[in-house]
């Protein structure tokens, strides 16, 4: 699994703090879904439109589908 150190990094200090657990359990399924759920619930928050944190995952979520594609 690929995911790159600054991506595990903002994951962890803003959205998922056992990042680097599923990270070990190398599971890059696991963490998309999570990430996905995040960035629904970014949207439902905001009337249908992602924030500043639904675009931030969203960027963080294409990176590590493209690099373990």
């Amino acid at each position: 699994m690929i995911i790159d150190e600054k991506d595990i990094q903002i994951l962890e200090e803003n959205y998922m703090p056992d990042i680097r657990i599923l990270v070990e359990d190398n599971d890059v399924n696991e963490i998309l879904n999570t990430i996905d759920d995040m960035i629904v619930d970014d949207i439902l928050e905001h009337d249908d439109e992602p924030g500043e944190a639904g675009r931030e995952l969203q960027l963080i979520y294409d990176r590590i589908q493209r690099d373990n594609e």
